[in-house]
């Protein structure tokens, strides 16, 4: 940004989550003056959140760190960006020398898929430190997500998404698209496409334990016991069956294995299933009814399916489901985005685990190892132990389950570096933080989100401000890192590494995309391009051997044991913990933000008036799991469904301190933050 008296206007999408809605800045003199919705972006056309406001108060935050910093007996302080890639580097090469690569782990955090630099770049240091104790917020949040793409469609990123401005009847399950933008479903302005939906005559259905902020904009909220969605969703399947309403249309050529969907759903009849999901067999019967005979249907499952002991199985059968009403691939339906940059590459992957955890053997998926068993691989002693972590933009100590026991490894590490932008309840274990540049000092393409986009565009945004000197970008930091610790051999592999920069890999990437677009064309664009409503992929798109869709994949049947001997088990009488999400946070992120944390108290917790008989409204109580106990003000709202409460997830006081790291999804591994067992009391 230069200096000018007048008022100038800089184009951008905001990447404080998912939903990459266009804004305006108007500035004056080297200050922002104002931050809008862009009416004239193709994609989100002027919606705009409070995080977005944020933007400037990350960059001018006090807090905010511009350069390295070393812990000393005496405290934290400043060192030169030479002396900390050389310390760096040397501790890590001394620990691997010594201990084996493995003794090195790699943990990246959400921000990290919002940054295309991060993106790029920090897949160099990964392949630098050649270890198998990779770690990210991936086994946190979307892994059942990835991991049902790999199985069915060939590829983890290969995820289909409700073309929600074409369907006319959304099933939401587990799922607060108003409160998240969206989430695997990148839709800025969610409430605005609800509302067309519902103009056109069509109806949305949300089915979860909380009326939540868009169960209240929908047609019908129906309440559900945590937990219970994988029986909901069979009992869903078994109707559709039942009133001989298998359609797969299209998909019926590449769709293989329908026989063994039908035998699994046998037992779970709606009237089998009411007491365990709390919900009426004849409104079952209806959703099931309603779904099939609607002209285009979708279901769509998010962190309350994901984050539970059955969130694979769950994502599978919202899969199955949307596939046996022929749903998928077609228009209003389950759709694939078709992005200008494809970062869908490669063959088949195998499925079969290439390593396991050392401590609990638990497999590896992508090359990454879930994240909640990383604590004890690193206070376990023997052969394989982890010594030393690099963390990027991560919380792992807030996000992740019981984080006081992750926050007690850290101090046992022999060497810890963070990338940091800020002193936190991670980073302050570190020996030193190295912090990026960030957010309106760096350009911006959304190489994730496009991907898993409801409608196909492409917007590129250059940076608003000028980097300050001796300052770094993220990509440059991981760059440097990896050739300190692996440097390129070969002359082809040194003029390749000097050449590469993120914005001549966008270039490439764009060239030779489906619609062989340039950076430069982008540039002449600043509010974005429109390329296409989402369109046929299939079976085209796939990468499975002889691009078939196998509907019953071995180790998901073999998941099906689990859900089948819990059937018949009682439910736990205890209360049942969820988490939550609010439109003013994202994740763990921008807690210090105080824009975003004014107002009434956002962290309580939420409880029904039947379950609050001896508690009072507003009154701090003691919540306690089997893990942990925390202190938090109790609000008392219909909104919760008897037998349920509700916390806000990656704040103050923090829900996942009440979350066992030994308890996962049994195949993908998983973390679970809901469904929680815990008792109330007064204090």
């Amino acid at each position: 940004m230069k200096n000018n008296s007048t008022t100038q206007k800089h184009y951008r999408s905001c990447n404080l989550c998912e939903a990459i809605c266009g804004i305006v800045i108007e500035h004056q003199n080297g200050e922002i003056l104002s931050i809008k919705g862009d009416k004239e972006d193709p994609f989100s056309k002027g919606h705009i959140c409070p995080k977005a406001l944020a933007l400037q108060d990350i960059y001018n935050h006090p807090d905010r760190l511009k350069q390295p910093l070393q812990k000393t007996r005496s405290g934290w302080k400043q060192i030169s960006w030479k002396d900390a890639y050389q310390i760096t580097s040397d501790k890590i090469k001394e620990i691997q020398a010594q201990h084996g690569n493995d003794a090195i782990a790699f943990y990246q955090g959400n921000p990290s898929v919002h940054n295309y630099g991060t993106m790029l770049f920090s897949g160099n240091l990964r392949k630098a430190l050649r270890t198998k104790n990779n770690y990210s917020a991936t086994s946190l949040d979307q892994l059942p997500h990835q991991y049902v793409a790999q199985l069915m469609f060939g590829h983890p990123l290969m995820i289909p998404v409700p073309d929600i401005d074409r369907t006319d009847y959304f099933l939401i399950i587990g799922a607060n698209p108003m409160a998240s933008n969206g989430s695997i479903m990148t839709a800025p302005g969610v409430s605005r496409r609800i509302k067309a939906i519902q103009k056109r005559g069509g109806k949305v259905v949300v089915v979860d334990p909380r009326k939540t902020e868009t169960a209240k904009k929908a047609d019908q909220h129906i309440f559900i016991k945590p937990v219970a969605d994988v029986y909901l969703l069979l009992a869903l399947i078994y109707q559709i069956f039942e009133q001989k309403g298998i359609d797969l249309k299209s998909a019926d050529k590449y769709c293989v294995n329908l026989d063994a969907i039908e035998n699994i759903c046998k037992e779970y009849s709606p009237k089998k299933i009411s007491d365990i999901t709390g919900i009426d067999s004849n409104l079952i019967t209806t959703l099931a009814s309603e779904f099939m005979n609607a002209n285009t249907a979708v279901c769509y499952g998010r962190m309350g399916v994901s984050v539970q002991e059955y969130g694979t199985i769950c994502q599978w059968l919202i899969n199955v489901l949307n596939i046996i009403t022929g749903n998928l691939d077609s228009s209003g339906g389950h759709m694939f985005p078709n992005p200008a940059v494809q970062i869908r590459r490669g063959k088949n992957r195998i499925m079969k685990p290439r390593w396991y955890s050392r401590v609990s053997k638990k497999p590896e998926f992508m090359g990454e190892l879930p994240t909640a068993v990383l604590a004890e691989e690193i206070t376990t002693e023997g052969k394989g132990k982890i010594r030393g972590l690099v963390v990027s933009a991560g919380n792992p100590v807030v996000s992740s389950p019981n984080g006081k026991e992750l926050a007690k490894a850290l101090e046992q590490l022999d060497f810890m570096v963070s990338i940091d932008i800020y002193k936190n309840e991670t980073s302050q274990y570190a020996d030193l933080i190295l912090p990026p540049l960030t957010g309106l000092e760096v350009d911006h393409y959304d190489l994730a989100f496009y991907n898993l986009s409801v409608q196909n565009v492409a917007k590129y945004s250059p940076a608003l401000y000028e980097p300050a000197p001796n300052t770094q970008f993220d990509w440059q930091i991981f760059k440097e890192l990896s050739n300190r610790i692996s440097p390129p051999k070969s002359i082809k592999a040194k003029l390749l590494n000097w050449w590469q920069t993120p914005t001549k890999l966008l270039n490439i990437g764009l060239r030779t995309g489906p619609y062989k677009l340039s950076l430069k064309q982008l540039k002449k664009n600043p509010h974005g391009v429109d390329l296409s409503p989402l369109t046929s992929m299939l079976p085209t798109h796939l990468f499975t051997k002889g691009k078939k869709i196998n509907l019953a994949p071995k180790i998901l049947l073999e998941g099906m044991k689990l859900v089948a001997t819990n059937f018949r088990k009682d439910s736990s009488s205890t209360l049942k913990l969820i988490s939550r999400r609010h439109v003013r946070s994202n994740n763990s992120w921008m807690g210090n933000i105080k824009r975003l944390k004014g107002g009434s108290n956002k962290c309580t917790l939420q409880m029904n008036p039947k379950d609050a008989e001896r508690l009072g409204d507003g009154e701090l109580v003691l919540v306690k799991s089997t893990v942990g106990s925390i202190k938090v003000v109790l609000e008392i709202t219909d909104d919760m469904m008897p037998g349920v409460v509700s916390i806000l997830h990656g704040s103050q006081p923090n829900n996942n301190e009440l979350t066992d790291l030994s308890k996962m999804d049994p195949i993908t591994g998983n973390a679970i933050f809901s469904g929680i067992d815990v008792e109330v009391k007064a204090i």
